[in-house]
Parts: structure tokens; sequence; C-alpha cells
């Protein structure tokens, strides 16, 4: 698996969705869930640098394969499907749901993009606004429903 410092930053659009995190009301006699779901997606993966040739790809090798690994902490990574061959941008609309237990009040997740290379190991794409991590990070506050960490898209809050 080989990682460079310039590749293509990807763009990762997210949709989070937490059923029941804003219930006004409830029986008295109803015992809380044990779990409540997460939703993310990711909706838009996108070259910014160049990746044909140079950056993501190297020379003679053509667009991208994306596909993406999405970790929710203590839970097992996802692997994506692959998005369609050779493309320089893709609109996936991956999606992982998780029941996250009560107990948790902050949700750590993180992504990482990933093009897929037949003949050589996979290739990182940056998907992070930090220098010398490609992985995004953040977390979802399951109390609030707010998101706040490493952010590409513009689905974002507090």
């Amino acid at each position: 698996m080989k990682t460079t410092s310039r590749i293509t930053r990807a763009v990762v659009a997210l949709v989070v969705a937490a059923a029941g995190l804003l219930s006004l009301t409830s029986p008295a006699h109803a015992e809380p869930p044990a779990t409540q779901p997460l939703t993310v997606r990711i909706l838009l993966v996108s070259c910014v640098d160049p990746c044909r040739n140079t950056g993501l790809e190297d020379a003679g090798e053509s667009a991208p394969d994306f596909y993406g690994e999405i970790t929710f902490a203590g839970f097992d990574t996802y692997t994506t499907p692959r998005a369609a061959e050779d493309q320089e941008q893709v609109a996936p609309f991956w999606t992982v749901n998780h029941d996250i237990p009560t107990t948790v009040v902050e949700q750590d997740i993180s992504v990482l993009i990933k093009d897929h290379d037949s003949t050589s190991g996979d290739d990182w794409g940056d998907a992070s606004p930090r220098e010398g991590d490609a992985v995004a990070r953040f977390k979802v506050n399951m109390i609030r429903g707010t998101v706040s960490g490493d952010m590409t898209g513009s689905v974002q809050t507090a």
C-alpha cells in the first residue's frame, strides 16, 4: 500500500442521521433504547489535484478506481464497493449504518478514500485537511446530533 503526500484530496460529503436523538417526550414507563442508529453517507469523491499520471496515479496509469474505508470507533472497518473505474469524480452514495450504544456521547468516525490498483498496492487519497494524515476524522455528538472535526464537505455543524 503506497501513501503519497501530494495525492488527491477527496471531497467527502457526509450526511449524518441519528434517529431518536431529539425526542421531546417519552412515556414515563418506557425504558430508553439500548442503541440508537447512526448513518454516514459519502456522496461525492473528486480529485482536487491532478490524478492522472501524477499525484494519486503514477505515470501511465489512468484515473482512480475509488473506494472507501469507513470506521466507527469500536466497530469493524467497513470497506465500500469500488466506484466506476477510471473516474476523476464519482457520486457513489456509499452508506454505512451502525447502532450506537446509548451510553456513547461522542462517536468517533474515520474515513479513508483509496484507489484500487491491480498492478501495485492501493493508493490513499487525501481526505483530511491535516498535513501528513490522509484519514478524515470526525465526531458525532449522539445527544445533540452535531458533527465536529475534519470535514471537507459542506455538511458540517459545530
